[in-house]
Parts: structure tokens; C-alpha cells; sequence
């Protein structure tokens, strides 16, 4: 059984690949065989997501947005368009496809349902904005290269700690904190053991979309310790530089509150 369940100490983020400016075809052939949606009142907004066998899924407290991540691969700040209530309104989903499906083929299963019953429309595109360079410091990477054979990362509120991680996962975790594309010019290659801890702002909930969802963030553990930025420079020995980038974006042009079932 494949279980996320995050709250405001949640341990895992569903990162996101780079988008493509061009429009997606609509799924052909997947689609849930049977599919429920009610919307949850407000209370408690504890985010649980199951995968278990039977190609059975259930997700609880969960908004449009974090749809679209699961199903586009796409991160909160790429959205644009759509009514406040995407962020805002929570579903309680349980579906069920026809045959067993891994985590990876439930994406064009989320695309059928985001679709149909939410009348999904949405086009991309590539627009220049604000990003994030990350290069090495001028007196080298801090990292040790990776030893063992098992990759592992754990983000917590104010900590990464990564074991036979690459690159793009550590930008792709960065992104997610930072609210912006974090994009890898380092020129490093192969994998890196490294713990990275800092104390939180205001907009950093926890590792990613999911985390801290509906909940207030917790306080840090150490309210005098380093910015993200000044962590990743003084721990890493990497640093990061604004500039200006394309940013793939995802459009929402219409959408609708599905009727309950």
C-alpha cells in the first residue's frame, strides 16, 4: 500500500518535473471505472492520500491545486487563473480504476477526473520571471558523494536530510520551499549525502504543497538559526542567485465545483 498522509509536520512532497509549453491531449483510454467526491466541511485539514491495491484511491482534505500537482506534475506557484476556491475548498475523493495501477499511472486517471468532473480547461505556456541559479560557492561544494546504493530524502519543517540524492531533486525541493524555480547550474553530477537545516519563514509550511496543509505552522526549533538561503551557502557550500528565467506556466481558463455523488 502506497500511504501519504501529511500534516503540519508532513515528511513528504510530491516534487514536480518542468512543464511543457505545449497543451496536453485529454486521456484516452484512463480513466477511474467509479469515482466519489464530497466536499468536506471545515475542521480539521489533515491531508491523507492512499494508493492501495485494486487500484483503489482515496484522498481526504484535499484541494483542486493539490490535484493538479498529482496529476500535471506542476507546483503551486506555475498556477494562474481559476477561482480562490481551488485553494480553499476541500474534497473528500474515493475512486476506483479498473485493475491494479501503480503511483505513476494514476496521473492520466487524476487528468479524467480533474476533467470531467471538475470540467477542467487549461492551456500552458512560457513566461519570463523571477528564478532562483543555483551555483557553487566560490570555495566549493560541501556535499560528501553519496555512499551506499539507496536513495532516501526526508523534509521536515526547517530540514532536508538526503541520502544518494542527484541534483534535480535537491532543486526541485528547493523550489517547492522557495515559492520559485530553482534551476540547476552547478555543472554537479551524481549523487550526494547532505542534511541542510534552517529556521522557517512565515511562507515556508513545511516540504511542500501538502505539508502543514490548514494548519498553523509550528514554531522552530531554533529561532536564531539561518535563513534557507544562508543555510544552503554556509551547510552546502552552494548559493543561489536571482535572475530571470521561463517559467512554465498552467493556465486554468474554466473549472467547475463538481456535483456531490
Amino acid at each position: 500500500m502506497n500511504k501519504l498522509n501529511v500534516g503540519r509536520r508532513g515528511f513528504m512532497a510530491l516534487t514536480a518535473a518542468s512543464l511543457v509549453a505545449a497543451q496536453d491531449a485529454a486521456p484516452t483510454a484512463k480513466a477511474f471505472e467509479v469515482a466519489s467526491i464530497k466536499p468536506v466541511a471545515p475542521g480539521d485539514h489533515r491531508v491523507m492520500i492512499q494508493i492501495t491495491p485494486g487500484g483503489r484511491y482515496s484522498g481526504k482534505n484535499i484541494n483542486v491545486n493539490m490535484l493538479l500537482l498529482q496529476a500535471y506534475d506542476v507546483r503551486p506557484f506555475q498556477i494562474t487563473g481559476g477561482p480562490s476556491w481551488i485553494a480553499t475548498d476541500r474534497f473528500e475523493i474515493t475512486a476506483k480504476a479498473d485493475g491494479e495501477i501503480a503511483r505513476d499511472g494514476m496521473k492520466p486517471l487524476m487528468q479524467a477526473l480533474l476533467q470531467d468532473r471538475f470540467k477542467l480547461k487549461f492551456h500552458k505556456e512560457t513566461k519570463e520571471a523571477p528564478v532562483y541559479a543555483l551555483v557553487v560557492g566560490k570555495n566549493g561544494h560541501k556535499m560528501k558523494a553519496a555512499e551506499g546504493d539507496r536513495g532516501m530524502m526526508r523534509m521536515g519543517r526547517g530540514q532536508i536530510t538526503a541520502q544518494q540524492i542527484g541534483m534535480a531533486s535537491l532543486v526541485n525541493s528547493l523550489s517547492n520551499q522557495l515559492g520559485r524555480m530553482v534551476i540547476d547550474k552547478t555543472g554537479l553530477t551524481g549523487s550526494f549525502d547532505f542534511e541542510l537545516n534552517w529556521t522557517p519563514d512565515e511562507t515556508q509550511t513545511g516540504s511542500g504543497p501538502f505539508a502543514g496543509a490548514g494548519q498553523p505552522p509550528p514554531p522552530p526549533s531554533d529561532p536564531n538559526g539561518p535563513s534557507l538561503v544562508t543555510a544552503i551557502q554556509e551547510q552546502l557550500g552552494l548559493k543561489l542567485e536571482s535572475q530571470k528565467g521561463q517559467v512554465p506556466l498552467f493556465i486554468i481558463d474554466s473549472i467547475e465545483k463538481p456535483s456531490e455523488n
